[in-house]
């Protein structure tokens, strides 16, 4: 074959004229020439570049062509895609995408970009650095240049494209694959190299990927200010400048750019590369949050009141409005913390054979109702105090037209019709109040758990206002009354305060829902709405919303076929902010029960994809707290609640979510004090919980049985309450007790968590058929839960159902594996001892252990460990540890321990617990 040759114009060497037709050169340079061609198999438009052999006629460096190899396998929307790699004869060729676009330089002289849009850009610069840098690749030329930007895109912004990336390494100052003008730094490519290269590079030390950050900080620098950080002059002078002087300070940039972004390029401008900000990545996510706090400030600026308000504004002056509050419906589950399913279980801190649903069970519960707590693009925390803490009475349907006889009542009113106006006023009337700054909504399920009549609900959850409103039906429309109740001051006794009705016709809902938001704010005239944001919603849309809503939000009955529903409204009506609330509920709800990590990922796309009015709001700061609580990342969780703050959120709310990321984290005593305050500032059945779960979690069994009694004076019926009194006699080894509390709660709500529960309850207790049955079925309920799965494999182990005991124990793991969680780690320690992989038992106990040195249940989980192996010395010293922190002694009734009663001491320790029987037991 023959070797490649220069081409001439419209003609390329034999080796690759097979393959592509030449139309044009498209550059030319030290390095090599790049040609536009069209590739005759695909039938697409790519560039060619033929580099030159090397000036001594060597073979191509092994690390260029490796570098080009591994490019070719990385595809990102922000690098030039290396379609081929050729090779021949001390030559390399490389067929990439061919870009329509730009150099970076260009575009900077012939366009005008907003910050935001300059940002946007060096965003994504980065996150294609990331992307290389992840496969050990380093550009070493990283300038404007080599930097393609392309046309407008959909979004109304332009795409940034790195090229030459990946040969750089070896072979420096490679030309665009563009026609780029001989001039700044492409004029001499080792000239044109200098002015860009870190202090290391000019020096000839080795380098790394913290050699293109600080490249990226030039070019940072350069696109935000107009001018070089190290002065101006010939190409020599400036690398000098880059190795003996400092940078300048980018706080003292004219005209001044946001404190963040000063920050972040002097830390990328660092002599020093251990000084830089340490990887792409991390400069990435830092420009994104300084995009959305300048998005934020930009919006808020450009902000004006609509021309056709949803409803009355009065006589309000300008001053007196606030911003926006969003469109979604919240119903305060993350105030909320387990009235709907069980948190983070009580038992997940105490027990053993299963400990409770993860903490996404919590997280789904707290945000299952959220208020959607929306100032959009407010800045600072709103000046706007909430004065009205509302409880929303379900609406109630009376009609004496409902019957099948009635042709035309048949027609109008026997259909579903009737329950989608029901849907519509719960809708209408929740999101009212989450787009009213002084107003916040009191969950539904918090009201839900207070057993009583209107008095006691309005006392119980510190309510300030309840709203109720009667739907009145006959044959041809519907009459509505809508009533606003308040607490009179010399009793407990509530009485209607304001009222409303008006007729409705059931053909438009979304008019109806608009109308009930007018009605609203004629009856809350003290307080100052928020400005209604969803009108780019169709009818069918929000008739399909509502539907939805009344299945999956009054009727509890989500699935995925409801999600997939759900996201394609969204799609078609991304303005539905409602909606996203709706999803966040049902899948996290969804996800709790499967540990199927598809509906995480679907929560996360439908908010990436949402409109910049949620992105950049309150609430979906709340969503990505949210997200970061259920995948223990409370590092992320706690900046969240910083940029929810700096959006709005009220006081009262921060403390609450503060008070939940505290017990989350497992820093029990900041939660403790955190719940009091914030009982102070809203007395309620649910803190009330909230503050009694942190002192069971802290090991304060006095404390939580007096707040649960306070508690349970109030609502005798208090589900979580009673399934608390539950876990703490199942854990302090009351069997009878614990059976008798979860057999009620199992027939009330039959939840995977107390179903499985009363399976170990039984299991202590010796009952193992029994115990079988039920950890069977919480298994079937959620097959993916690591925790039910432990705890079938324990009981079918104890029934000599070895095979079938193996291969869940192996599941066990297979759900646990590279998790380093409390949780995870006590799982995976019992899994590998009952498989008599003892080493890995004692690895993970051990780091167990250092986590968590004092917790009585990591004690249990290594007497378990210990007494399988075999070091009875071990256990028994773990048996006292777990007996000292309050964990039962009917937990050692288990046959895991047998092997004990042969030592005197498990006998005492036993006998001094209460359990004088236990080694007679077999």
């Amino acid at each position: 074959m023959k070797p490649i040759t220069e081409p001439t114009p419209l003609q390329l060497p034999e080796f690759i004229s097979d393959k592509y037709t030449l139309t044009d050169t498209l550059g030319a340079g030290g390095m090599g020439k790049v040609y536009l061609a069209q590739d005759t198999r695909l039938h697409r438009t790519v560039a060619i570049k033929v580099l030159n052999k090397a000036s001594d006629g060597s073979q191509t460096p092994n690390k260029t062509l490796d570098e080009a190899r591994a490019l070719a396998k990385l595809n990102h929307p922000n690098i030039v895609q290396i379609y081929d790699v050729l090779e021949h004869q001390s030559q390399l060729v490389l067929v990439m995408e061919f870009i329509e676009g730009q150099p970076l330089q260009q575009f900077q002289h012939e366009q005008l970009p907003s910050l935001i849009q300059k940002l946007t850009i060096l965003h994504q610069i980065c996150l294609g650095l990331a992307a290389a840098h992840h496969v050990g690749v380093v550009h070493c030329d990283l300038k404007a240049s080599n930097i393609i930007i392309t046309s407008e895109t959909n979004e109304g912004g332009f795409g940034a494209k790195i090229v030459d990336f990946g040969i750089a390494q070896t072979q420096r100052s490679v030309q665009a694959l563009q026609n780029v003008s001989e001039n700044d730094e492409s004029l001499v490519a080792s000239q044109g190299c200098k002015i860009a290269m870190s202090p290391e590079q000019l020096n000839g030390l080795p380098i790394n990927h913290l050699s293109d950050l600080f490249s990226f900080g030039i070019l940072a620098y350069r696109f935000i200010s107009g001018h070089h950080p190290f002065g101006t002059g010939s190409a020599s002078q400036i690398g000098d400048n880059i190795i003996t002087t400092p940078a300048p300070d980018a706080f003292e940039l004219v005209p001044q750019i946001p404190a963040a972004l000063a920050k972040l390029l002097n830390q990328l401008l660092q002599k020093q590369p251990a000084d830089r900000v340490q990887s792409a990545k991390q400069v990435a996510d830092k420009l994104q949050q300084i995009i959305i706090a300048q998005t934020q400030e930009e919006i808020l600026q450009q902000q004006t009141v609509a021309n056709t308000p949803l409803y009355d504004r009065g006589t309000e002056t300008e001053e007196h409005h606030a911003p926006s509050k969003d469109n979604t419906l919240r119903d305060n589950a993350l105030r909320d913390s387990v009235l709907k399913t069980s948190p983070l279980n009580t038992l997940s801190k105490k027990s053993i054979l299963i400990t409770a649903a993860a903490l996404c069970l919590l997280t789904a519960l707290l945000l299952a109702n959220y208020p959607s707590l929306l100032a959009f693009m407010n800045p600072a925390p709103s000046s706007t105090a909430i004065k009205h803490q509302v409880v929303v009475i379900p609406p109630t349907l009376e009609s004496s037209s409902f019957n099948n006889q009635n042709p035309i009542g048949s027609n109008l009113l026997a259909s579903a019709e009737p329950s989608l106006l029901v849907a519509t006023m719960d809708d209408a009337i929740k999101q009212y109040i989450i787009q009213n700054q002084s107003m916040q909504l009191i969950s539904s399920s918090e009201v839900n758990a207070i057993e009583g009549d209107i008095n006691a609900i309005g006392n119980y959850t510190g309510a300030t206002d309840i709203l109720t409103s009667e739907i009145n039906c006959n044959i041809t429309r519907c009459n509505i009354t809508l009533s606003r109740l308040n607490k009179s001051s010399d009793s407990q006794r509530w009485t209607v305060s304001e009222q409303d009705h008006w007729p409705v016709i059931l053909e438009n809902f979304y008019a109806t829902h608009n109308d009930t938001q007018l009605k609203l704010a004629k009856l809350f005239s003290d307080s100052v709405a928020g400005e209604q944001v969803n009108m780019q919603v169709s009818e069918q849309d929000y008739l399909s919303y509502i539907e939805l809503y009344s299945i999956m939000k009054l009727r509890g009955e989500a699935t995925e076929n409801h999600l997939i529903t759900l996201e394609k409204i969204l799609v078609n009506s991304p303005h539905l902010f409602s909606g996203y609330g709706l999803y966040r509920e049902s899948a996290l709800n969804l996800y709790a029960d499967t540990n199927d990590e598809k509906y995480m990922e679907g929560i996360v796309n439908l908010i990436n994809q949402s409109p910049p009015e949620y992105r950049y709001s309150v609430e979906q700061a709340i969503d990505q707290f949210a997200i970061a609580i259920t995948t223990n990342e409370f590092e992320q969780a706690e900046k969240q609640l910083t940029i929810a703050k700096q959006r709005g959120a009220d006081e009262t709310v921060l403390i609450e979510l503060q008070a939940y990321l505290f017990l989350a984290s497992n820093q029990l005593k900041q939660a403790i004090n955190t719940y009091q305050k914030a009982l102070s500032l809203r007395p309620s059945t649910k803190l009330l919980y909230n503050l009694a779960l942190s002192y069971w979690w802290q090991s304060d069994s006095i404390h939580t049985k007096k707040t649960l009694k306070t508690l349970l004076s109030i609502n005798p019926k208090h589900y979580f309450a009673n399934q608390l009194l539950a876990d703490i006699s199942l854990i302090e080894g009351d069997l009878e007790q614990a059976i008798a509390l979860y057999v009620p709660l199992v027939k009330t709500n039959n939840q995977s968590i107390d179903i499985s529960n009363l399976g170990l309850s039984y299991a202590l207790s010796g009952k193992y058929q029994q115990a079988l049955k039920m950890a069977q079925l919480a298994v079937d309920s959620s097959p993916n839960h690591p925790n039910w799965v432990l705890n079938l494999a324990d009981i079918q182990l104890i029934l000599g159902k070895t095979s079938q005991s193996t291969t869940n124990y192996r599941q066990v793991l297979a759900l646990t594996q590279g998790q380093s969680d409390r949780v995870s780690l006590l799982l995976s320690a019992q899994a590998y001892a009952h498989l008599k992989e003892y080493n890995s038992a004692i690895k993970v106990i051990n780091m167990a252990k250092k986590l968590n040195p004092d917790d009585g249940e990591v004690s249990l989980v290594a007497a378990i460990v210990y007494t399988r192996i075999g070091e009875h010395i071990s256990a028994l010293s773990q048996v006292e540890e777990a007996l000292n922190s309050n964990i039962g002694a009917a937990w050692f009734n288990l046959p895991w321990f047998d092997s004990l009663c042969d030592t005197p001491k498990f006998n005492q320790l036993l006998v001094d617990a209460g359990n004088n029987q236990r080694c007679q037991l077999g």
